[in-house]
């Protein structure tokens, strides 16, 4: 078969290898298409999310578990049954997070109790990357406790088999500490 006639499946097939190797990380299908919901009173923080894959938040943890709850904030990937009507959202936190083939968001976030970052991304190992075994994975997670009226920036990518994400204030000074993952403490 030509070759040319091949590369319009590619996408398709990228999209399928990261819905199924997100499946088989994650086994609470709601966890991966539901969009975060903003707490609407109470004690907030703000959080911009700047990734080159999906982040999704879970409230009131401090390691990753997906049936507590939580969302998506922003997703950089085509994933066409995600819910991602965050993505774009400003809420006039100061400095300019644009990044070339990034979604950016910023949300409200419980202040006073930790939170769980949580990201995915897929990159092919090459050009010629065409199975499973030639793209890289990442599902990592980040938590931290956000204080009242303050804002902070989550920045994550992928760079092959490097993963990254970690939250900043804005100023760039870290905070919190890679989640667990597994079994959660009860909270």
């Amino acid at each position: 078969m030509n070759s040319r006639r091949m590369k319009p499946l590619t996408p398709l097939l990228l999209l399928t290898l990261l819905t199924l190797g997100a499946c088989a990380q994650i086994s609470n299908p709601r966890f991966l298409v539901s969009a975060y919901k903003e707490p609407e009173s109470g004690d907030r923080a703000r959080l911009r999310t700047v990734t080159g894959g999906v982040v999704r938040l879970i409230p009131n943890r401090a390691c990753h578990d997906e049936y507590a709850g939580g969302g998506i904030v922003a997703n950089n990937a085509f994933t066409g049954l995600s819910d991602s009507h965050l993505n774009g959202q400003k809420l006039g936190m100061s400095g300019d997070a644009t990044a070339k083939y990034q979604a950016v968001s910023e949300v409200y976030i419980p202040a006073g109790q930790p939170i769980d970052v949580s990201f995915m991304s897929q990159q092919g190992a090459g050009k010629q990357a065409t199975a499973a075994v030639d793209t890289f994975v990442c599902n990592t997670d980040w938590t931290f406790v956000p204080e009242a009226n303050k804002d902070y920036e989550t920045r994550s990518y992928q760079d092959g088999k490097m993963c990254y994400l970690a939250v900043t204030t804005l100023e760039g000074i870290l905070i919190g500490q890679p989640a667990l993952k597994g079994p959660c403490p009860a909270p």
